[in-house]
């Protein structure tokens, strides 16, 4: 794991000091299982990755599988990625994740990436994407509990593949393609993912949902993997009020086991439904709670559910602010809290303002482009993220790198520090899309692999 630039120089400069904590010959003679009950386990599983390098001993036993599971990182980290982009040859992006009590930003390096293998249409070997002329685009689909799902897409033709990947150890399962099971493979426009990792991280669970005409399709677009059987198996049609087959799922967050979402029903009007999916059961229930009807709703850039100290909340972010009084204002973030006992929603009025048009330059599909950077604008892509932390604040991150924080105790908006690589990745990106983000601890515990694994070799 790699913090910062800026992070880093810094700790160049405490280098003196650091160097004789960590000389290796201090620990030649320190007994292995007083580092293993005494030293490492204290240690956060982001610092025992920056120390692995003290000497071969520490990287030895900090891999070993009985330490793994021993170590638990309670600290959630906020991740962040672009949600898809496209990868020439040789390009590659970087995972990049903060501590947000301390606001401190680490990149993982997920180059060994680029050496996984890639199915391929043709034939049953495999190829390497590192090796490929053509260009191909690399989507994150879903994240938990330390693993993130992530799709390889090539951009003319219809071959994927899916893996489930530990970014910290580099560990990762080939999932087998769900290309002969959907009519449209366009996953990232037609599907959204979600997984459930256990809690003891042996097995793992991937949902595919078809974002429109949930019920009344033609097709059943509704499968799960389970990493303990192996193979994709259909999930229940859901079932709602409405007899309109006109659905659209517009957002869906992960909370344990259950997954919440907006359904957006069009009929002689449009109306409004919250449900909530249990993943364990594979039931389908309508909340019954009452959505605001307030203006263009269907209007607004992007709606989004959040989960934050144990609360729920939708946001939107809004296109003009009525009330624009330069430069504060300029667009508007609106909060709503969603109270499942009483079946209502009450908004959060803030009760300071602060400069948001950081988050919403004009020109923020565009975004530097002078030093040939380009972000596009995809339908369901979010330009702007909303991502709850335990500590009661919601975040809000751009495309733009620029970041802002609600205080929901103090119903306050807070400044942030930017991220440092959000800023649309490598100057040689050919094009980045959307953003990708939850909080999430990390794990140095191993992808469990699936009951008939795909083979697939790293030369």
């Amino acid at each position: 794991m790699k913090p910062s630039p800026g992070r880093r120089r810094q700790r160049l400069a405490e280098a003196t000091s650091d160097a004789v904590v960590m000389d290796e010959r201090i620990w030649k003679k320190l007994e292995e299982d007083v580092l293993l009950d005494k030293v490492l386990p204290i240690m956060e599983i982001r610092d025992l990755c920056r120390f692995r390098a003290v000497c071969k001993r520490w990287s030895r036993l900090i891999y070993e599988p009985e330490f793994a599971k021993s170590i638990k990182s309670d600290v959630p980290y906020m991740l962040i990625a672009a949600e898809k982009f496209n990868l020439g040859r040789r390009h590659y992006d970087k995972w990049e994740i903060c501590d947000t009590r301390t606001q401190e930003h680490y990149l993982l390096d997920d180059s060994f990436m680029n050496r996984l293998p890639m199915n391929r249409q043709r034939s049953t070997d495999t190829e390497i994407l590192f090796d490929r002329p053509r260009q191909s685009m690399r989507s994150h689909l879903a994240a938990d509990k330390g693993f993130i799902c992530v799709l390889w897409r090539r951009e003319y033709g219809p071959d994927t593949t899916i893996y489930v990947v530990n970014p910290i150890t580099k560990s990762f399962q080939q999932i087998p393609s769900l290309d002969s099971k959907l009519a449209d493979s366009s996953y990232d426009r037609n599907f959204r993912f979600t997984m459930v990792v256990a809690d003891d991280h042996l097995s793992f669970k991937l949902f595919v949902l078809q974002e429109l005409c949930l019920e009344f399709s033609n097709d059943n677009s509704r499968y799960l993997f389970d990493s303990k059987v192996g193979s994709w198996q259909e999930l229940a049609r859901p079932s709602f009020k409405t007899d309109s087959g006109q659905y659209r799922m517009c957002h869906l967050l992960k909370v344990n086991n259950m997954v919440y979402t907006f359904i957006m029903t069009y009929d002689q009007t449009t109306s409004r439904e919250l449900s909530v999916y249990n993943t364990d059961t594979d039931i389908w229930t309508d909340l019954e709670v009452e959505i605001p009807n307030f203006r263009d709703f269907l209007q607004r850039r992007f709606k989004q559910l959040v989960a934050s100290a144990g609360r729920l909340f939708f946001t939107v972010w809004e296109e003009k602010d009525p009330n624009y009084v330069p430069p504060l204002g300029r667009q508007r973030i609106q909060i709503w809290e969603v109270d499942l006992v009483s079946k209502k929603c009450e908004k959060v009025e803030p009760t300071n303002r602060i400069d948001l048009s950081g988050l919403f330059e004009f020109e923020i599909s565009h975004a530097r482009r002078g030093n040939g950077r380009c972000v596009i604008n995809v339908y369901g892509s979010p330009k702007v993220l909303a991502i709850g932390t335990d500590d009661g604040c919601i975040v809000f991150t751009s495309v733009s790198g620029s970041s802002v924080a609600f205080r929901l105790s103090t119903r306050s908006w807070e400044p942030m520090h930017d991220w440092p690589s959000v800023d649309l990745g490598r100057p040689d990106q050919a094009r980045r899309v959307g953003l990708f983000g939850c909080m999430m601890p990390l794990t140095l515990l191993p992808v469990p692999s699936v009951a008939e694994p795909v083979h697939a070799v790293v030369p």
